[in-house]
């Protein structure tokens, strides 16, 4: 319940869905960076956005291509 109303609030503000790389966060940090960021400019989100977006396509091609 929490998550769907913080996502919505996220949505609402800076028009785009809340990205994160969830590797190495437990699910209290990924709901603080939610709360925190959720507050942010979102010419500040959409960078960030981007900063994760590149994290998880290197992890994943990191992978695809045993070179984890």
């Amino acid at each position: 319940m929490e998550l769907r109303a913080l996502n919505a609030q996220y949505a609402r503000r800076h028009g785009l869905p809340f990205i994160i790389h969830v590797r190495g966060h437990d699910k209290a940090q990924i709901f603080e960076a939610l709360r925190t960021r959720a507050r942010r400019e979102t010419h500040e989100e959409q960078a960030a956005a981007f900063e994760q977006i590149a994290s998880i396509t290197r992890r994943r091609l990191r992978a695809l291509f045993s070179l984890a």
